[in-house]
């Protein structure tokens, strides 16, 4: 159980076709995760290449009591091969929020972020439960993109996907919904 939500592998295919956000072909391992909790429930896809050099999670189909909160089902976790750390995926951290106009927000976030919020503490503390790391970008990766330099990105071993699936629901549902 990761967040009070039980999450589990609900069938895995070891060699399909799928297309990234790019519009990219891949072959490769795809496995299908259900979250539960209560009534709510989501199904997330975790798919890889065949080399895993890449990985991303998205969700397939959802019950959840907020309307807005389906906004998630638009967004993807892309995980990317780290020069630095071998055998290693990182992307960077985006805990999901919704502003006053109702838009879902997936800030980027500092190690001074964390030490403000309670909340974001206790949301990495988890995921470390999980064999998932917490690192700055520059120590995931030798490319130099400003945007994410001094962020916290969430480090996975290539072909976990059920800690990429645990990683989605603590980023993008559990502090939405809880």
């Amino acid at each position: 159980m990761a967040f009070g939500y039980i999450i589990q592998e609900i069938e895995r295919a070891s060699n399909i076709a799928w297309v990234d956000v790019t519009g990219a072909v891949h072959r490769g391992p795809v496995a299908i995760f259900e979250a539960t909790k209560g009534e709510r429930w989501l199904r997330l896809i975790v798919k890889s290449n065949a080399d895993y050099s890449i990985s991303t999670v998205e969700v397939a189909l959802a019950r959840l009591e907020r309307d807005e909160i389906l906004q998630i089902m638009r967004k993807t976790d892309l995980y990317q091969l780290s020069d630095k750390i071998p055998s290693m995926l990182y992307h960077p951290i985006g805990f999901a929020y919704m502003d006053p106009s109702g838009r879902l927000r997936r800030p980027r976030i500092t190690s001074d972020d964390v030490d403000r919020s309670e909340l974001l503490e206790n949301i990495l503390k988890e995921l470390a439960a999980y064999r998932i790391q917490i690192r700055k970008y520059e120590e995931a990766t030798s490319k130099e993109s400003p945007q994410y330099i001094g962020k916290l990105c969430v480090i996975v071993r290539a072909g976990d996907f059920e800690a990429m699936a645990v990683a989605f629901v603590g980023e993008k549902v559990f502090p939405l919904i809880g």
